[in-house]
C-alpha cells in the first residue's frame, strides 16, 4: 500500500520502517559523498591557492578553508555517525519489534529529517559560494 501524503508535507498513513531504513540509508550515503567533495575542494585549494594575491583573496581563501575543515571534520562526521546510532535502533526494531515506542523513533527521524534538510541547504549553499570563487582560477 502506498503512503498517501497531503500538501503540508503529513501522512494520511505512517510510513513503514522500511522506508524510514532507506531513508536513512540515503543520508549516510549522501553526506558520505559530501565529505569526498569536501576532500576535491581541499585539493582545489590545495593546487590553486598561490593564485590569489589580494588581501581579500586571501581572506576568502581562509574562509573557504575553515569551512572544509569544520564541514568535513566535525559537522558531517557528527551527522553521520548521529543516523548511524538512530539506523541501528531501527535495524533492532526491525528484528525485534516493540522493543521501543515507535512513535518516539518516528519523531527522532522526523528530527534527523529536518536536519539533514538544513545540512544540505548549507552544504549547498556553501558549494556554490566555493565553486563561483574557484573557477576563475582553474
Amino acid at each position: 500500500m502506498k503512503n498517501l501524503k497531503v500538501a503540508d508535507s503529513t501522512y494520511l498513513l505512517e510510513e513503514g520502517l522500511e522506508k524510514l531504513h532507506q531513508e536513512s540509508m540515503d543520508w549516510i550515503s549522501e553526506m558520505d559523498l559530501w565529505k569526498l567533495e569536501l576532500d576535491f575542494f581541499q585539493k582545489l585549494l590545495d593546487k590553486y591557492s598561490a593564485q590569489f594575491s589580494t588581501i581579500e583573496q586571501k581572506k576568502r581563501l581562509d574562509y573557504f578553508q575553515n569551512l572544509i575543515i569544520y564541514y568535513s571534520g566535525e559537522l558531517i562526521d557528527s551527522f553521520i555517525e548521529k543516523t548511524k546510532r538512530h539506523e541501528t535502533l531501527l535495524a533492532k526494531e526491525m528484528v525485534e519489534p516493540l522493543e521501543m515506542d515507535e512513535q518516539e523513533y518516528r519523531k527522532m527521524h522526523k528530527e534527523i529529517e529536518e536536519d539533514v534538510r538544513s545540512l544540505r541547504k548549507r552544504f549547498y549553499a556553501y558549494k556554490k559560494e566555493f565553486l563561483t570563487f574557484i573557477k576563475p582560477v582553474i
